[in-house]
Order: C-alpha cells, then structure tokens, then sequence
C-alpha cells in the first residue's frame, strides 16, 4: 500500500496541466495565494478556481478507495 506522501507527488506529477502543478508546488512550499496568482500570472479569482480544482481531485485521489470501500 503506498503511503499518502507518495500518492501525492504521484498526483502532483500526473497533473495534465502546467499551471495546475504549478500552483500545487506553490501551496506546498507556503507561498501565499497573492505571490502564487503572480508567479503563475493568473487573477486571484483564477487561482481560487484552479486551488479548487486541485483540492477536489486530490480529495477523490487520496480517500476515492476509502470512501468505496466504507
């Protein structure tokens, strides 16, 4: 079974988009969200959307077999 530090740089590697990864890497290494919406060059509004995006995919990713197996 692997771990869930490995299940997420599994994620953070199969995400298709570059913006997307990004921003993961970002929230990972504690920027904050106004330094992260200008790093990538997107609006906050943008960022927001994107954060949740990756919030809701990894949630699936990380408890999909838990909540199924429940």
């Amino acid at each position: 079974m692997k771990t869930r530090c490995d299940r997420l740089i599994i994620f953070a590697f199969e995400l298709g988009d570059s913006k997307h990864r990004t921003v993961l890497e970002c929230m990972m290494d504690g920027m904050r969200m106004n330094s992260i919406a200008r790093h990538v060059g997107v609006s906050r509004q943008r960022l927001n959307e994107i954060k949740r995006d990756i919030v809701n995919r990894l949630a699936r990713e990380l408890y999909s077999e838990e909540l199924l197996g429940s």
